[in-house]
């Protein structure tokens, strides 16, 4: 019972994870309460469905950073933010750096030499 419900759960963050950061919505989508869709991500991960949520976003943003060339500002109004410092804020909260900061990081990492062959 709880896994189908979660399965619905993450499939509907899968679709609307850029439009909407709210439990509420996701409860609506699925027609149940949020005590049922709590118990269900509880039962299947030990998490709250809002952690469910930020984590998807935090993933997302991560993603984001590494692998593009968008603006922090392009990527928080991607991800649904209508403030960009809004998006800083829970940013630096999940990963106790700002965006531009976790990317100044993340280009000052240099990548690891390639594997040599084996010789046999």
């Amino acid at each position: 019972q709880y896994q189908s419900l979660y399965r619905e759960y993450l499939d509907k963050l899968e679709e609307h994870h850029a439009e909407t950061h709210y439990v509420s919505d996701y409860v609506e989508m699925l027609n149940v309460n949020e005590k049922q869709l709590n118990r269900a991500c509880k039962a299947m991960t030990g998490h709250s469905a809002r952690h469910i949520i930020d984590e998807r976003l935090n993933f997302e943003a991560k993603r984001f950073l590494y692998y593009s060339t968008h603006t922090i500002k392009e990527i928080s109004y991607y991800l649904g933010y209508k403030d960009p410092a809004h998006f800083v804020k829970f940013f630096k909260r999940k990963n106790g750096k700002t965006p531009g900061e976790y990317r100044n990081h993340l280009s000052s990492i240099e990548p690891l030499p390639p594997k040599k062959k084996a010789e046999v």
